[in-house]
């Protein structure tokens, strides 16, 4: 009897540890998990002064010197923000990509002063696709890609296709901007905005088809384009646009805003 017994209580033993580590190695997985939320989080906050930045700098390179103080104030709100992130952030300062978006962003506070638009946007636009690179990166390694949210079917479009249809609209703010406070519209100019359009077109088709938005947040998606379009690109001797470099940078902010403001939605959801 008694290897019966011993038998029947070492398979007891076995089947409690099993379930032990079980639930360690899941809760183990949902502190990961939470830990890439509060990366992506953060990174997303930094991500859109980033971007406001290049709109800025963009237009005050073009003649709106006024700008100068808002450019400051903006660089402090970064800091600070940066700073933040990475006091919580435990292991962030070893991350090489994370490492050269720090350095790459110490340059761009500096050299705009000096800078030509066209080297600004080029800086900038590489800056920010490493930030996007991060934050797929830290949802990867972290795996909040198994994590679900209602009537998404791959939660990765959240922050691939959503993140890359507000930066397409983010690059088209600060080419616009910066083209409406020098009153001219070159030819090249018009090409590369052009394609900007239609690129932000095809981004947010992308993110539409994959994650639930109102018609009204399309409809506003669709002003920008059409005034893209007709009042910048559309833009000539015979037909001078009367809108402003300030009214279009807000307009254009406005949308950025509210897409932000729907990726934060979707992620308290999780």
């Amino acid at each position: 009897m008694y290897p019966f017994w011993t038998s029947v209580m070492a398979f007891c033993c076995l089947v409690v540890l099993l379930l032990v580590s079980r639930q360690r190695y899941k809760r183990s997985i949902e502190l990961k998990q939470q830990q890439g939320l509060a990366y992506i989080k953060n990174l997303r906050l930094i991500l859109a002064l980033l971007q406001k930045h290049r709109g800025l700098t963009s237009t005050y390179i073009k003649g709106e010197v006024s700008l100068k103080t808002s450019i400051m104030s903006l660089q402090h709100e970064a800091n600070r923000r940066i700073k933040d992130f990475v006091l919580v952030s435990r292991g962030i300062q070893e991350n090489e990509l994370w490492l050269g978006i720090l350095d790459h962003w110490s340059r761009l506070t500096k050299s705009y002063v000096s800078n030509n638009v066209e080297n600004n946007l080029t800086q900038h636009n590489a800056m920010i696709q490493n930030m996007l690179y991060l934050i797929d990166d830290m949802a990867v390694s972290h795996e909040v890609t198994r994590l679900k949210i209602n009537r998404i079917g791959n939660i990765r479009l959240v922050w691939k296709e959503l993140l890359t249809a507000i930066e397409c609209l983010g690059q088209a703010r600060a080419m616009g901007s910066a083209i409406l406070a020098e009153g001219t519209c070159s030819s090249v100019s018009r090409i590369r905005l052009a394609y900007l359009q239609q690129k932000i077109s095809a981004t947010a088709d992308n993110a539409w088809r994959g994650i639930p938005f109102t018609e009204a947040q399309k409809r506003q998606l669709d002003k920008v384009v059409h005034c893209i379009k007709n009042e910048i690109i559309g833009s000539s001797n015979t037909h001078k646009t009367t809108l402003g470099s300030k009214d279009y940078f807000n307009m254009c902010s406005e949308v950025m805003d509210n897409y932000y403001q729907h990726f934060d939605n979707l992620f308290e959801q999780l």
